[in-house]
């Protein structure tokens, strides 16, 4: 779970720096190293994926990431 977190981190840290695909690489090894009960952090993984998309010009993904962190916030 601590190289969930990590990965986050470090994937927030990637869009500060307006480097979009080494966030996506961070926040895919996110979800990867993620439990699935653990829906809070998968929420924000998924949140800040949607961003990457965004600015990596994918907006249907996007949509589809942001679709998933709503659901789990149900």
């Amino acid at each position: 779970m601590r190289q969930c977190h990590s990965q986050l981190r470090r994937g927030v840290r990637e869009l500060a720096r307006h480097n979009p695909e080494g966030a996506l690489k961070r926040f895919e090894t996110a979800l990867n190293s993620c439990p699935v009960e653990e829906h809070d952090d998968l929420e924000r993984i998924f949140y800040y994926l949607a961003f990457a998309l965004l600015r990596l010009g994918r907006p249907n993904g996007a949509v589809r990431s942001f679709r998933a962190a709503t659901r789990l916030r149900k």
